[in-house]
């Protein structure tokens, strides 16, 4: 017998011995249990000799509790949620108390195992429409035989819970089965109209409009891109001024207007006029809505109404895995107070007001192998590390699916939204947006792997699908085999898949794969930026632009914000002049601390683009002494075959072994079966030059695929994988 069996059979011994040790406990949950049954057993019992229930419980609060006060922090316990709709009055808070709590879907496809902040909507509360009084009188006559109103407060809700209208929060919206709706509005989506003639180029309370409208404009609030194509406001309108046809708001706009840009009306009930929109009277408490089809059922129909998020996590090592967390006005989960190692896996996070899942402080948080849409602003926010030591938090969002996101606020509001240090954004696929996938803040040493993104910035101008801006410190991330294509944006400032803005530096763009965009990776006058070893394919601008928008003379900037950051970092001490030893001496450059310098170019190909590379007559001295050894073949429609020989057959990204470049320049493998969902468990080379540190040092939660279970956790489990 040999010693490796040996062993094996003494910790089956050992395990067999420590009897509840090897046993995960487990507290059931299900919409047919009670909150006063132990939880000990997924179905109900007889009672025991104290009267005892051994049962399911019904609510998570209640399973939390039990697990709490009956095992403690210090024990690894699962709560197995049967399939069913859980809905929550307040926020399901769990606590460092609560640390090493498994909560487990029994059943884990969409919609199945739902925690839901909202109320549905029984199908006989929708009643024909009133036009004998109140809003219902001003609905357009073509609609009114299908529009159905509700009034809410015979459903129970208060007018604290239906709320108001604000700029910066959704508030109580209606979903439909499962899908999004739009506030009754003019003109209908997705069309806009224009700002029309500005005599002060500095206004940003009253603007002139074109298309005349003869509805009042009481309630009534407007949301477009008044003064840049990258930023979107949503204001009320104070006044209007029908002969003059100007337009008073009640706030200021953060830009002045411009002529021509765009906007809509919206809150307009003289405008609910097409399926799938609808509107709240929030001051008498109706509903007014317009079904895209028949209301069959009594939960086709689904009010937002709670105003926070549906769970709240500080402690550590809680998993949510295989549920749907659906219908807030707020986040759906939220990770403080240095709260670490807690997964939100195999979940649908759908129909929010705000963001997803939104991490702030701990360690070694994770989101991964979920489905995100819906979602009011972002995806999912990652913050955490300490700047001062570029001591990283580890966090990690990894293989999930992220669309249809941004809707109340269209920019700035990423599927991932990063700060602080060592945040990884590995394998997700990100798509259909308004504005950006990716956002780095004030951050360090971030990784960036692996992603297909595409669908992107529909909504925007001078954009990118990555996007990083306006910061020197912002040293050490790398942006690499990333899939970026066809994304297209709105007006001529066009669409950049990588994008470092307003000087930012310090980040590298390594074996990237960009087809089908406006511009490939645009470098606003920073520093210390390499875009080295990636490919180019049919771009209508440039694979590669640079200028020097800091120095005099260029594009004028408001340089504060960098200095600001900059002098907040201990950037001329250890562990940064180490790390990044050509910001030590920025503020003593010779020419500017402005100046584009420490930037490459090189070993990169581009085939059927209008220029390899665009340079500001300003940026080209600093820039074309660090360009060397990469591809460029201008007008060519064969190319991306000679290189991609299966992308437009079968999406295939395998580099033929015969691509015209090989020849010519130096170019290292870019592992392309691991980028996207599909390749998330793909192996990788050793020591690949696109990784930080050569490779990803995942959490182990990314490395199980399966639900976190008891037995994975078990001693027998944990010797077996030592073992074997």
């Amino acid at each position: 017998m040999t010693k490796l069996v040996q062993l094996l059979i003494a910790v089956i011994a050992l395990v067999a011995l420590c009897g509840d040790a090897a046993t995960v406990p487990t507290i059931y949950v299900s919409p047919s249990g009670n909150d006063s049954w132990t939880g000990g057993s997924p179905t109900k019992g007889s009672a025991g000799v104290n009267g005892t229930v051994a049962g399911p419980l019904r609510t998570l609060a209640a399973a939390a509790l039990v697990a709490r006060s009956r095992y403690g922090a210090g024990v690894t316990k699962t709560v197995s949620v049967a399939a069913g709709t859980y809905t929550l009055s307040t926020t399901l808070a769990l606590t460092a108390a609560d640390s090493n709590t498994l909560f487990i879907a029994a059943d884990s496809r969409a919609g199945k195992t739902v925690i839901s902040g909202g109320q549905c909507i029984p199908a006989n509360a929708f009643k024909a429409l009133d036009t004998s009084t109140g809003l219902g009188a001003r609905v357009p006559a073509a609609a009114r035989s299908r529009v159905k109103q509700v009034n809410l407060t015979q459903l129970g809700l208060t007018s604290a819970q239906v709320g108001v209208i604000s700029t910066n929060l959704a508030g109580m919206e209606l979903f439909f089965k499962g899908a999004a709706l739009h506030v009754a509005r003019w003109p209908n989506y997705p069309n806009y109209v224009l700002t029309g003639n500005i005599t002060n180029t500095d206004e940003k309370l009253v603007f002139h409009y074109v298309n005349a409208t003869s509805w009042p404009y009481e309630g009534v609030w407007v949301h477009g891109f008044f003064g840049q194509n990258w930023f979107d406001e949503r204001r009320a309108i104070e006044s209007v001024d029908q002969e003059a046809k100007t337009i008073t708001l009640a706030t200021p706009t953060n830009y002045a207007f411009k002529r021509g840009q765009r906007f809509y009306y919206y809150n307009v009930i003289d405008e609910l006029d097409t399926a799938g929109e609808y509107l709240i009277d929030r001051d008498n408490g109706v509903l007014y809505f317009y079904p895209p089809s028949a209301i069959a059922s009594n939960t086709d129909a689904v009010l937002s109404v709670l105003n926070s998020a549906l769970i709240a996590i500080t402690g550590s090592n809680i998993t949510f895995s295989g549920f749907t967390l659906e219908a807030t006005q707020n986040t759906a989960v939220t990770v403080r107070e240095n709260g670490s190692g807690n997964v939100i896996k195999n979940c649908v996070i759908r129909n929010v007001g705000e963001t997803g899942v939104s991490i702030a402080g701990g360690t070694d948080n994770i989101v991964m192998t979920s489905e995100l849409y819906n979602m009011g602003k972002t995806g999912v926010s990652m913050s955490g590390g300490d700047r001062k030591t570029l001591t990283p938090c580890n966090h990690m969002a990894f293989a999930n699916h992220v669309h249809d996101y941004s809707r109340f606020i269209l920019c700035y509001q990423p599927a991932f939204g990063a700060n602080g240090v060592g945040v990884k954004i590995v394998n997700n696929k990100i798509h259909t947006a308004p504005h950006n996938a990716i956002l780095l803040g004030e951050s360090n040493n971030m990784e960036i792997y692996f992603n297909e993104i595409y669908d992107m910035c529909r909504e925007a101008s001078d954009v990118g699908a990555f996007y990083q801006g306006r910061d020197w410190t912002g040293q050490g991330s790398y942006i690499s085999y990333n899939y970026f294509h066809d994304s297209f944006g709105y007006g001529s400032e066009g669409v950049s898949a990588i994008y470092f803005d307003d000087e930012n530096s310090g980040s590298t763009a390594f074996g990237n794969i960009i087809v089908n965009m406006e511009l490939g990776i645009l470098m606003g006058g920073g520093r210390s930026n390499h875009v080295d070893n990636n490919i180019f394919i049919n771009l209508d601008n440039a694979a590669y632009a640079g200028d020097a928008r800091g120095l005099p003379g260029q594009v004028p900037q408001n340089n504060n914000t960098l200095y600001t950051r900059l002098l907040a970092q201990p950037y001329q001490t250890q562990p940064w002049s180490t790390q990044f030893p050509e910001l030590v001496t920025i503020l003593d450059d010779p020419v500017s601390p402005h100046a584009p310098r420490y930037n490459s170019y090189r070993h990169n190909v581009a085939c059927n683009t209008k220029n390899n590379q665009r340079l500001s007559t300003a940026a080209a001295p600093y820039i074309q002494n660090v360009t060397s050894d990469n591809w460029w073949l201008k007008n060519s429609t064969t190319c991306q075959k000679a290189i991609f020989p299966y992308l437009q057959s079968t999406g295939s990204l395998e580099i033929s072994p015969s691509a015209p470049f090989l020849a010519n320049i130096t170019f290292s493998a870019i592992p392309w079966k691991r980028i996207g969902l599909a390749g998330a468990y793909e192996s990788l080379p050793a020591n690949l030059p696109g990784l930080k540190y050569g490779k990803i040092v995942t959490p182990q939660a990314a490395k199980d695929t399966s639900a976190a279970s008891g037995f994975a956790r078990s001693p027998l489990a944990l010797a077996l994988r030592f073992l074997f």
